[in-house]
């Protein structure tokens, strides 16, 4: 690495500053401000296996943790092909905040995003959203399906040809804006909708996250004895099974961070107080609309024997037996 490069390479990484306090930040300070993982993932070459460091020392390696585990805080794309950097800055398209070409030509594209999409909350609205449009600029710029998203070239690597874009950081609502009627259709979510294993990006985490929780959602009741950390082991392994029968599995990390928040949230909500709460809750409702409905049916029957119908004509309307109409009569009288 040249002098020069270590020299603004080290006054980028060396402050965690927010970009506004910089008079007119470059990109290259907004992206070295904007990446807080405090000990990411780094590599120079994945041959010899990626490793946590802290984070001074991982962004002088030429690749590096995307995310941190249960966040979304830039989207990534990787392409593949020669024509990367054009069909990443055309007009019609979000502009990127970076992209970094190898000498291949293969490119990691990057989103900066100004709020991180947090993607361990039963609230899936954020992570939908996010995952619709990560999929239509996948579409646009022809992504990989099959990258998994953990890893990405470092834009602050000399080692690749990095082409920086917008300093402004990205919102949800002003990508999708730009992307107009590109965004493909949410997905219908949960058990009606069944599990798939092609499914490419940030919808992987949607998927499993919602397939799962809603699996524990029943499934805690058979471990209130057995523990939270029971439970917890338990949600892991069908976490991680369900991630298995993936074409592109999930990394661990984010395996472990959607199990956690499943199991935890779970444990906390779902009590068994709160769970006998509930059930007298719904015992009362259900009374209650026991009770109207053999009110309503007195009235039928009241209202019927009146105006001079018979107890078998009655009884025929109603779609009931002769004994149970005269008794409903019996009763309503009694009343």
């Amino acid at each position: 690495m040249h002098r020069a490069s270590v020299g603004l390479l080290q006054s980028i990484i060396s402050t965690r500053a927010q970009p506004s306090r910089v008079a007119n930040p470059g990109p290259a300070e907004v992206f070295g401000a904007h990446y807080r993982i405090g000990r990411p993932y780094a590599a120079d070459d994945y041959r010899d296996g990626i490793h946590r460091l802290p984070r001074e020392q991982a962004l002088t390696k030429r690749h590096i943790q995307a995310n941190p585990a249960g966040l979304l805080a830039r989207i990534t794309i990787d392409v593949d092909h020669r024509d990367a950097i054009l069909k990443a800055f055309r007009p019609d398209l979000p502009r990127p905040s970076w992209a970094a070409e190898s000498p291949t030509g293969r490119a990691h594209v990057g989103y900066l995003l100004r709020i991180p999409v947090n993607l361990t909350r039963s609230d899936q609205k954020g992570m939908s959203f996010a995952a619709c449009i990560e999929e239509s600029l996948r579409r646009e710029l022809g992504g990989d399906p099959g990258y998994v998203g953990l890893m990405t070239k470092n834009p602050l690597h000399p080692a690749w040809d990095v082409r920086w874009g917008t300093t402004e950081l990205h919102t949800l609502a002003n990508m999708a804006e730009q992307l107009g009627d590109r965004l493909p259709a949410r997905e219908q979510r949960g058990k009606k909708a069944g599990y798939r294993a092609d499914v490419a990006g940030l919808g992987r985490n949607c998927q499993l996250f919602e397939t799962a929780r809603l699996w524990a959602y029943e499934a805690v009741r058979r471990y209130w004895e057995d523990g939270a950390e029971t439970f917890a082991a338990v949600v892991h392994d069908h976490v991680s099974g369900l991630n298995g029968q993936l074409d592109t599995p999930l990394p661990e990390p984010e395996v472990q961070a959607i199990a956690k928040s499943i199991s935890s949230w779970t444990w906390k909500t779902f009590t068994p107080e709160k769970f006998r709460e509930v059930q007298a809750a719904r015992s009362v409702k259900g009374n209650r609309v026991k009770t109207a409905r053999a009110l309503e049916r007195e009235q039928s029957v009241l209202s019927m024997r009146a105006e001079g119908m018979k107890w078998q004509t009655i009884a025929d309307t109603l779609g009931m037996s002769l004994d149970a109409a005269k008794a409903i009569g019996r009763r309503a009288a009694r009343r």
